[in-house]
């Protein structure tokens, strides 16, 4: 996911959350549309600590491979957000509309609506990396990988931390800024597909990468019987490659709120 739209929404989220806005909000409501025409995926967010400021703030970020940008806005109705904003995003274009924001926003899935793992582990996370950090530091709507609760993500870039613990998230935060990544609870960056965030996780952690921008995207091979091989580039120009199996694990409840047993998917560096 490259296009996200991050939406303050200070009421009781649903186990749905963003179906649930729509019906509660008319300016998701009247986004919801043109959000799925353009590939733009919307979050709720909303402070650890309610601050009673404006409901409708909202950012739109792009997290692209060689562009990353966030635009925050103050809006009252959909369509003050112009339709063409939201088409130049996939071509990385920031919107016409809005303040660019230079520093990151730091996003704290605490959605127990969703899967009670996050509410428990994330809320926790959130509250303590506000304190430090309370202009950039929201709890959000359902990111994915409950099992891997507390879930961080880092934006623009969309990087995903897992099973984050309160010291762990201030380290990842100043990290990030510093223009590096975390490698103990890294689990990838959206921008990429699950194969290939998984060859990106593996190459930082054997090459020892950690800067933002010291692995470059090159290809993907599929070998065939769920194998593949990924190729990025690193600071020197030389390639690197990882050779990934990709299966599904033992069945096992994964969530703290599943009803049956699950088999994820795992990604092996042969």
């Amino acid at each position: 996911m490259r296009n996200w739209i991050l939406i303050q929404h200070d009421e009781p989220w649903g186990r749905d959350a963003i179906m649930q806005a729509a019906l509660e909000n008319p300016l998701v409501r009247h986004l919801q549309p043109r959000l799925r025409r353009h590939r733009i995926r919307p979050l709720l967010i909303r402070r650890p600590i309610a601050t009673g400021t404006d409901s409708e703030r909202l950012f739109l970020v792009h997290s692209g491979v060689n562009e990353q940008w966030i635009q925050e806005m103050h809006v009252q109705a959909a369509e003050e957000i112009p339709d063409d904003d939201l088409t130049g995003m996939a071509a990385g274009r920031p919107p016409s509309t809005g303040t660019p924001r230079s520093d990151p926003l730091y996003l704290v899935c605490t959605h127990s609506e969703h899967d009670a793992c996050c509410g428990t582990y994330g809320r926790g996370i959130a509250s303590h990396l506000s304190g430090p950090r309370p202009e950039q530091t929201w709890e959000t709507s359902h990111v994915g990988g409950d099992r891997f609760a507390a879930n961080l993500v880092c934006m623009p870039h969309g990087a995903y931390f897992g099973r984050v613990t309160e010291r762990a998230s201030v380290r990842i935060a100043t990290s990030y800024e510093s223009g590096r990544i975390g490698l103990e609870h890294y689990r990838g960056r959206s921008t990429f597909d699950p194969v290939v965030q998984a060859a990106d996780v593996f190459l930082r952690q054997r090459e020892h990468l950690e800067g933002i921008d010291d692995l470059a995207f090159e290809t993907r091979l599929e070998r065939g019987g769920g194998r593949a091989r990924v190729v990025f580039r690193d600071p020197s120009g030389a390639l690197l490659e990882a050779d990934l199996t990709v299966r599904r694990a033992s069945s096992r409840r994964i969530t703290c709120s599943a009803s049956r047993p699950g088999t994820p998917r795992e990604y092996l560096l042969e």
